[in-house]
């Protein structure tokens, strides 16, 4: 994965929970766009449920699947 197509995808709206998987076969679950934060263009640090925390090189995500989890509500984005 490209840190512009994560970025894309990041910013998709609206946005929908997604897992992504590394090469090294974990599998992290990104519920809310807010929960990713990048540190230069490789690496990113994702934030996960229970005070958990990745940090993850971009180019190690292999796949990206969309997962069956409710989308976050969107605050004060009323007006299109």
């Amino acid at each position: 994965m490209t840190h512009e197509q994560l970025f894309n995808l990041i910013h998709m709206r609206p946005f929908r929970p997604v897992r992504l998987k590394s090469a090294g076969g974990r599998e992290l679950t990104l519920t809310h766009p807010e929960n990713i934060a990048y540190a230069g263009e490789r690496t990113v640090a994702l934030v996960l449920p229970g005070e958990r925390w990745e940090i993850l090189d971009i180019n190690l995500i292999e796949s990206i699947e969309g997962v069956n989890e409710p989308a976050p509500a969107e605050s004060g984005d009323d007006a299109e």
